[in-house]
């Protein structure tokens, strides 16, 4: 059986700290905490679930505090969360069961799904796969002083195990990126990529632009990077009224691999905010079409394929006087979301016109 090391980073976290340390109730067999300079309640609300809570001095370096908590683990396996992260207590229970029925020998990295978005009924609306229990090697793993990571090694196994992240504070991560560009440290193509991420998260599009561009032009780029990374430097081009360099880096992206649905309901986007109705109908219906494939490391954009193309091919269809179309495609967003607001506006819409041509 695997028997789990939880190993949580700390700073300042009293607020959300004993929501994410009472999820790991179910399924932790020990809790390493490694705080790196709190002033609050932090090691306080800690100490109430574990007596492993080390001090560490803060380097600006998220790789090595995460080796630093991991050198610390005396279980089978190594698990992380953010202080901010959370799992409902049917994730425990899916969480705790894998545990009980794997072999500790069995699994090397235990990928599983990182909920980056919700909607307001808690559905994930943005997730992607993330390593999140690794054998216990006893050696450092992490790579990055920022948006580290483990890179894949042996036996690799994908849960269907969601886990809740909270938005990163890109803030931070620019602080130390730009420590690295003063000590004229060479980025990778993944710091590239990230540091051109966190400058469009924080608004600041214009400076991104040369960014994502130079990350594009790198060797050791990874598909599924370059393919947000498009995205993401249309979505600058727009912010800064760059319409002609928006729609052809959209479509720069079909030349790396298929179409995404996300990249797709972004050229419907496009062309819906121009009211070039047909067009965008178009790519919202072979956004429809697409099949996830949830196993890609990048970021998948849950109502891509299903509830956002249908909706907007209703009000495509009602411009292009196809009511009967566009009626079906809105009982269609009913089937991915009962709830909306906007399936119920355009139903009584549609009783509306059918009563006027009765």
């Amino acid at each position: 059986m695997v028997t789990i090391s939880l190993c949580i980073l700390v700073h300042n976290d009293a607020k959300t700290l004993g929501d994410c340390l009472s999820c790991a109730k179910k399924f932790a067999d020990e809790i390493i905490l490694v705080d790196t300079g709190s002033t609050d309640e932090t090691k306080a609300i800690a100490a109430t679930y574990t007596d492993k809570i080390f001090d560490y001095d803060w380097q600006y370096d998220f790789a090595a505090a995460r080796n630093f908590s991991f050198a610390k683990a005396t279980m089978s396996h190594c698990m992380w969360l953010s202080p901010t992260d959370t799992l409902s207590e049917t994730e425990q229970n899916k969480l705790f069961a894998w545990k009980q029925s794997t072999k500790a020998n069995a699994v090397d990295m235990l990928m599983t799904i990182c909920d980056t978005a919700l909607d307001k009924n808690g559905k994930p609306t943005s997730s992607c796969f993330r390593e999140r229990i690794i054998r216990n090697t006893k050696t450092p793993l992490w790579q990055g002083r920022v948006h580290e990571e483990i890179p894949p090694f042996g036996n690799i196994q994908y849960e269907d195990i969601h886990i809740v992240q909270q938005q990163e504070d890109s803030s931070q991560h620019l602080q130390i990126y730009n420590m690295m560009l003063q000590d004229n440290v060479s980025f990778s193509a993944k710091d590239q990529y990230y540091y051109a991420t966190d400058l469009y998260h924080t608004q600041q599009y214009e400076t991104a632009i040369p960014i994502f561009q130079t990350f594009l032009q790198m060797a050791d780029a990874s598909l599924e990077q370059k393919i947000t990374a498009h995205q993401t430097l249309a979505k600058c081009y727009a912010h800064c009224e760059m319409s002609e360099k928006q729609i052809e880096t959209l479509f720069q992206s079909f030349t790396l691999d298929l179409p995404r649905a996300e990249i797709c309901c972004d050229i419907g986007s496009y062309y819906f905010a121009k009211s070039a109705w047909e067009q965008s109908a178009f790519w919202y219906e072979i956004a429809l079409n697409m099949e996830q494939n949830p196993h890609k490391s990048g970021i998948i954009q849950e109502e891509c394929y299903g509830y956002l193309p249908c909706i907007q091919l209703c009000i495509c269809f009602d411009h292009l006087g196809q009511w009967e179309k566009a009626r079906s495609y809105n009982e269609m967003a009913a089937v991915f979301r009962p709830d909306s607001k906007a399936v119920a506006y355009n139903r009584r819409y549609f009783q509306k016109k059918i009563f006027q041509q009765t």
